[in-house]
């Protein structure tokens, strides 16, 4: 039965792919976003969330180490997804995480072969245009610890060079964070870490489905905990429990918003509300924001359910014109891509 009703999600989830989006988006110009992909992901992925703009993803960042000067770094692709929603805008070209290595391939390693099948995977089911290939490095995979939060920190730093930087320091961009899953949680440790003259510069952070703990996760997640904690140690390289304790203070300022869903099985909501009432207990004064869907399944939010798909592109742009409000937004979906290209309250 189980595995019938995954079928059927994934029927689905194919089916509504393919339905285009009626109420796409305008591109907001004013908007400077930085990305943080999942688990064994590649940035390249956020294109789930761009619309008809490309996500372009830079040469790795171990082959140039200033990964601030992002103007430096070719680019080794893009990548657009079929009828995908535009929830980010003005997304930053990125190289991917040290992780993944696209020039040396392993097919004698089992994490190759699982992320094989899950590009394929997505790669029908999306129309995305272009998911490469690449080996992951499981040294590297930290899931949101220490090593995740000092890369996201330099990812920060390249949203912010990129707001100082000529014509936008005369244009009063935005900067927005978005992670999903691991990157969601990254993104939440980090921007809540982050130094004044770092936080002060931050307008929103968008966090899909970040995860309290790992151990949180594991065990609201997993029917057998030790065994997913086993595999977890063989293919990653989690850091210690401490690297998710939220700070007693922040010089964060700006808004957090959370998207969960209902269905979601890999982070299931519960996980995720205990860092949401975490948030609104240590900073009070912060304002949060939550979004729940009800039909999409962990990888596909943005794109699995039509219904869901326009509650998510409605809270999106209400969160817009809330926090970082655009009076220049244009319906030109496609020009000046230079940098790119129930709703609760607080």
């Amino acid at each position: 039965t189980s595995s019938l009703f995954k079928m059927e999600m994934v029927r689905g989830l194919w089916l509504n792919t393919s339905v285009p989006v009626a109420n796409q988006p305008a591109l907001r110009r004013n908007l400077v976003t930085v990305t943080f992909p999942g688990f064994l992901s590649s940035r390249a992925r956020v294109a789930k969330y761009t619309g008809p703009d490309a996500v372009t993803i830079l040469d790795h960042a171990r082959n140039h180490p200033d990964i601030t000067n992002t103007a430096s770094l070719p680019p080794i692709f893009s990548t657009t997804v079929k009828n995908a929603p535009r929830l980010m805008h003005g997304v930053l070209p990125l190289p991917d995480l040290d992780e993944l290595d696209y020039n040396n391939i392993s097919w004698y390693s089992p994490v190759t072969w699982y992320s094989f099948s899950r590009i394929r995977l997505k790669r029908v089911i999306t129309s995305a245009d272009c998911l490469p290939y690449s080996t992951n490095i499981p040294a590297l995979n930290n899931l949101g610890g220490y090593l995740d939060q000092a890369a996201a920190l330099e990812i920060i730093k390249v949203g912010i060079a990129a707001l100082d930087a000529p014509p936008s320091h005369t244009t009063n961009k935005k900067l927005v964070l978005f992670g999903y899953s691991r990157g969601a949680t990254t993104f939440l440790q980090t921007s809540l870490k982050l130094e004044k003259q770092y936080a002060d510069r931050v307008s929103m952070v968008v966090l899909e489905a970040p995860f309290d703990t790992i151990d949180g996760v594991i065990n609201d997640s997993s029917m057998f905990p030790g065994v997913s904690r086993m595999l977890l140690n063989r293919v990653g390289n989690p850091s210690p429990a401490d690297a998710y304790n939220m700070p007693e203070e922040t010089h964060l300022t700006c808004p957090l918003v959370f998207i969960t869903s209902e269905v979601d099985k890999r982070v299931p909501k519960k996980t995720t509300m205990r860092a949401i009432e975490e948030v609104r207990r240590r900073y009070p004064t912060l304002p949060v924001e939550h979004l729940e869907l009800q039909h999409s399944m962990h990888s596909f939010m943005a794109v699995q359910d039509v219904e869901d798909r326009d509650r998510y592109i409605e809270f999106m742009e209400s969160m817009y014109n809330k926090y970082v409000p655009d009076e220049s937004t244009t319906s030109d979906a496609t020009a000046d891509m230079g940098i790119a290209g129930d709703i609760g309250s607080q």
